[in-house]
């Protein structure tokens, strides 16, 4: 067979694939057989018709299109194998030639991720540090989880640990809002959580059984911006005052809070968590920015629908998640959500065309760096998951071993694998990576999953 191939500015491929006269009158003949027994030609049985009437009975363009279809089935496949393209789906037949015979096909390509000199990339990371003051915060909230309540025979004073209720309502004597605890500690944070200014002093002094109803201004800090500066009315309500008596931060603390044998052990537990913690979410804002990096140096060259299919598959995601967590009709919950059709796609694209971008640019550096999860780190991964399950009372023993669970795993450990790679490159402390003795590729997928 003989295929040329033109590469297209659209990123396609163009293949001109000639046919051979025997092939084309091969498929001549099956598409007259099929046509004539759709059709009745007095005086001639069922797939006998000469090709010249059903021809004329179907017309000369719409016969050529079926005797396309046809040789295509057989030489297309053969043509794109032939030509060595990468194919991003399925092509579209554009002319069946007669003379001499040739087919035309266009081609979408698969995307092209171009990461430049991606290796000299380099970021400043600065490893955080705990300070002082945040290791005694942590210990003050360790008091405050451990203090003593008692019941007390006086009015409210701030510090005290009170039963009861703060409600707000508008004009019509409708509730606002108030506090979801039925039990609430004076302290600026409860008033901060109410988001009005002044609460605290109305409440301090106040007795159990005591209750008073007095109007007051919504503050800024309100995340309804409606009724920041408006004037509410505020109930409150003293069911119980209680003192509470804060333990000192020794030694006695620690041991009663955990397996410390002293504070000084406490203090070294909260620093390690702190900074695990701290560095996490560090690496997080790290690994985004070397990601931006990667992408604002990368050259990606897309096919055409190429956007438009993730876009696709990521409304028919979030159909299936309505249907199954919602179980309501998807045109009911673009309603409920102030949405129509054609502004959920627009939402919709603002987010998956960037994921969709970090994607490719995550694959691009997959495949260049050529990183792999190994079987041995698969089922390490299984084994966590399991366990993870059973300190929740799941057991997740039989849903491990799914092909569909054990790629979705694959996905996240390929992810975390490549961001932490990139990372490495951003910092200058990539090495070279030694090549999986069992790599899991059968179940690789064929762009990583962004969920870095």
């Amino acid at each position: 067979m003989n295929v040329t191939s033109e590469l297209l500015e659209s990123h396609e491929a163009r293949l001109t694939i000639d046919v051979q006269p025997a092939e084309l009158a091969a498929a001549q003949r099956v598409v007259t057989a099929t046509i004539s027994k759709d059709f009745k030609f007095p005086g001639f049985r069922p797939g006998k018709v000469p090709m010249s009437m059903v021809v004329q009975a179907v017309g000369a363009e719409a016969f050529n299109r079926e005797v396309a279809d046809e040789l295509a089935k057989k030489l297309y496949p053969q043509a794109v194998d032939q030509s060595e393209i990468n194919p991003y789906g399925p092509g579209s037949l554009e002319e069946l030639k007669l003379d001499p015979p040739q087919l035309i096909a266009r081609v979408p390509l698969m995307p092209v991720v171009d990461l430049k000199d991606y290796k000299t990339i380099r970021l400043p990371y600065e490893e955080p540090v705990v300070t002082a003051d945040e290791i005694q915060a942590q210990l003050e909230s360790i008091q405050s989880e451990n203090a003593i309540v008692r019941a007390a025979e006086r009015p409210a004073l701030p510090g005290d640990f009170v039963e009861g209720k703060v409600v707000a309502y508008n004009e019509d004597n409708e509730a606002l809002f108030d506090l979801e605890e039925k039990e609430f500690v004076l302290d600026p944070e409860m008033e901060e959580a109410m988001h009005l200014p002044g609460l605290l002093a109305h409440i301090v002094g106040m007795s159990a059984g005591e209750s008073k109803t007095m109007p007051m201004i919504v503050g800024e800090t309100e995340e309804d911006e409606n009724l920041r500066g408006k004037e509410v009315r505020v109930e409150m309500s003293v069911d119980r005052v209680n003192t509470r008596e804060l333990p000192a931060i020794d030694d006695a603390l620690a041991q009663t809070v955990g397996t410390y044998q002293s504070l000084d052990e406490l203090k070294q537990r909260i620093s390690s968590q702190l900074h695990d913690y701290k560095r996490t979410q560090s690496l997080k804002a790290y690994g985004d920015q070397a990601i931006a990096a990667f992408g604002s140096l990368s050259s990606i060259t897309l096919p055409p629908g190429y956007m438009d299919d993730r876009l696709g598959e990521s409304i028919t995601e979030l159909k299936e998640r309505v249907k199954r967590e919602d179980k309501i009709d998807f045109s009911d919950w673009l309603k409920l959500n102030g949405l129509t059709d054609e502004t959920m796609r627009e939402e919709m694209r603002k987010t998956v065309e960037p994921q969709a971008m970090t994607n490719l640019v995550l694959g691009g550096v997959r495949n260049s760096e050529k990183i792999e999860i190994s079987k041995v780190e698969l089922d390490a991964a299984l084994e966590r998951q399991v366990e993870l399950a059973q300190a929740s009372g799941v057991d997740l023993k039989k849903i491990v071993q799914s092909s569909g669970y054990q790629q979705n795993l694959v996905n996240r450990l390929m992810t975390d694998k490549v961001v932490a790679r990139i990372i490495d490159i951003a910092q200058g402390k990539a090495v070279d990576l030694p090549p999986s003795n069992d790599p899991v590729a059968e179940i690789v997928p064929s762009d990583v999953s962004a969920a870095a």
